[in-house]
């Protein structure tokens, strides 16, 4: 289970189990430190999997529970089941005001005839 604190933090703690002894580490905090960046995304990357535990118990994939997945990793900007990331090359402009069609090469498996799957 997760949770988030949003009230006033002057120095957090994290308490803990670790080789089946407690365990308390604590984040020295002045304001927004650099430093400390990484701890909303590891919330998330926690959120999420604990979102996606209690989705496989109800066996439902498209629960509101889908929905608080997508949510979270589009606001912290990480991958999920039901997010995904497209890598868009910038560094080559074409002419004209439309995008230029570019035919790909595309590999087609044994026994299936290439005319058949691929549209030109």
């Amino acid at each position: 289970m997760t949770g988030k604190y949003l009230g006033e933090v002057r120095a957090p703690r994290i308490r803990g189990r670790a080789a089946g002894r407690a365990i308390e580490l604590a984040l020295p905090h002045d304001g927004d430190v650099p430093e400390h960046s990484f701890i909303p995304s590891i919330w998330a990357r926690l959120r999420i999997a604990d979102l996606a535990d209690r989705q496989a118990w109800i066996n439902d994939p498209y629960s509101d529970l889908a929905r608080e997945i997508k949510d979270t990793a589009l606001a912290y900007g990480l991958m999920s089941d039901y997010t995904a990331f497209v890598a868009v090359d910038a560094s080559r402009v074409t002419e004209g005001d439309r995008g230029t069609t570019v035919f790909q090469g595309v590999p087609v498996p044994e026994g299936v005839r290439y005319e058949t799957t691929v549209n030109r």
